[in-house]
């Protein structure tokens, strides 16, 4: 029998009242996750049979977010469950699916008007791969859909020609896709790409190859594609290969044009740096982005000079720059990185994922400690490479700074502003929540009030200067 897990609103394990005949589902369900034998070491999950676990279903909240995971089995029951669920609920991940009966209940799923918004199918390592008839039963729901909003699919097509044509009718026919995520073994990458960005009105498209093998995409394509005028892209993520260059740069070789006309609507941009070759070109597109993920796959590549076009200078809007899998050899540019930031008036989140830098942590907190201070638009900071213990006792205090409305004092001396502003400025900063070691951007989480950063404030007021960091 299946185990089953009840998640709240505050992501908090939750349990049906159980009379010993009704099973009851308590009020501040958000989440209803099955799980197979393999889970029962949990100890938030209860293990039901699969009437029960119906009588539950039947009892949520309208539209809720279900998880079946790693039920593989073949039964008239687990159909059963999965007919049922498709009605209950908004939100469905699916993994474990075994059987062409399990998968062509989706098409029914989704044809329905009022179906599934947001569909996750998991055929990662340990389940077989989805077959060519599966692929066309699931992608004939998707194409029908008028309520699905997002599409998501994580694993290995056992016929990745025909699957891919499958998808790819699947994309052109569906006119309710937003959100398109596939992490899939295929031989056309490109041709999703393609097709989402020239027939679609998608928002979000991550593509990717689950077996990570490498695909290729060129970049003036990609870059014509993208500067559409009706393109409504907002974020774009292109895993396993960064765009390969074109016959010749965007910024010269009878490719002028290119390089004038930009995207102003993709907002986030993920991309995986396997040669760096063209990395300035790719960012050159975006006339927009506020976020930026970069992730190296190469030890070959060396300096970050093409990012500093986007943290550096007038008219800037990125707010949040990830670096990941730095190499050694790109200690010293992140030090640069470091010796710059007292010039980034825009960025306020950094995070950098390097364990193989050859500095010790106290070389990297001398020149954080100089710099940092210099930098008012920072808030949410992190590094490998230094302690949470060294964070918080020399970090800290400059990020919760600006976060508390040091910005506010950049238009000019804090003599100057506005004796009625400042009454606003401290009340905010005793209220807000600040950011922790490793933190995400908008997504504060301590919530004890800070009141040194009030204390620091006013010091400036009255005498416009912050502490050292001695």
């Amino acid at each position: 029998m299946p185990f089953v897990k009840l998640i709240d609103d505050a992501d908090n394990a939750i349990f049906a009242d159980d009379d010993g005949s009704n099973h009851r589902l308590p009020v501040g369900v958000s989440l209803i996750e099955i799980r197979n034998e393999d889970h029962n070491s949990d100890p938030n999950c209860r293990r039901y049979d699969y009437e029960t676990i119906l009588e539950l279903i039947e009892q949520s909240p309208n539209k809720s977010e279900i998880c079946v995971n790693g039920i593989g089995e073949w039964s008239p029951e687990y159909l059963a469950l999965l007919a049922q669920i498709m009605k209950h609920c908004d939100k469905l991940y699916v993994s474990g699916l075994s059987g062409d009966l399990a998968y062509g209940c989706f098409a029914g799923a989704l044809i329905h008007h009022d179906g599934l918004r947001e569909l996750t199918i998991d055929f990662c390592a340990g389940t077989p791969p989805m077959s060519s008839n599966q692929a066309k039963l699931v992608f004939a729901g998707v194409a029908s859909s008028s309520s699905l909003e997002k599409l998501e699919l994580l694993g290995r097509f056992a016929d990745n020609e025909a699957a891919s044509r499958s998808l790819i009718e699947a994309i052109q026919k569906n006119s309710s896709l937003k959100s398109l995520d596939l992490f899939v073994t295929s031989n056309n990458h490109a041709g999703f790409v393609k097709t989402a960005l020239l027939e679609t009105r998608i928002q979000h498209l991550r593509v990717g190859d689950f077996a990570e093998m490498p695909w290729e995409i060129p970049l003036d394509e990609l870059a014509e594609l993208l500067c559409r005028e009706d393109c409504v892209l907002e974020s774009l993520s292109l895993g396993g290969q960064e765009p390969i260059p074109p016959s010749g740069s965007l910024h010269g070789n009878g490719n002028e044009q290119l390089a004038i006309k930009q995207n102003t609507s993709v907002t986030s941009l993920t991309l995986d740096c396997t040669t760096g070759a063209r990395l300035g070109d790719t960012l050159g597109v975006f006339k927009s982005l506020v976020k930026l993920d970069l992730w190296y796959k190469t030890t070959s590549i060396s300096g970050l000079d093409p990012l500093y076009p986007l943290l550096i200078g007038d008219n800037l809007t990125l707010e949040s720059l990830i670096l990941g899998g730095l190499s050694p050899a790109m200690a010293e540019h992140v030090a640069i990185l470091f010796c710059k930031l007292p010039l980034m008036t825009c960025l306020r989140e950094l995070d950098i994922y390097s364990t193989s830098f050859r500095f010790e942590s106290s070389w990297w907190m001398t020149i954080l400690g100089l710099t940092l201070w210099q930098n008012k638009s920072l808030e949410c900071f992190y590094f490998e490479n230094i302690k949470e213990l060294e964070f918080d006792s020399r970090l800290r205090v400059p990020l919760s700074l600006n976060r508390g409305g040091r910005r506010a004092m950049e238009v000019g001396s804090p003599k100057e502003l506005p004796e009625n502003l400042w009454p606003l400025i401290l009340e905010r900063a005793s209220q807000i929540h600040y950011y922790d070691f490793g933190g995400t951007l908008g997504e504060p989480k301590l919530e004890s009030t800070r009141v040194d950063v009030v204390y620091w404030l006013l010091k400036e007021k009255v005498l416009g200067r912050y502490p050292s960091m001695s």
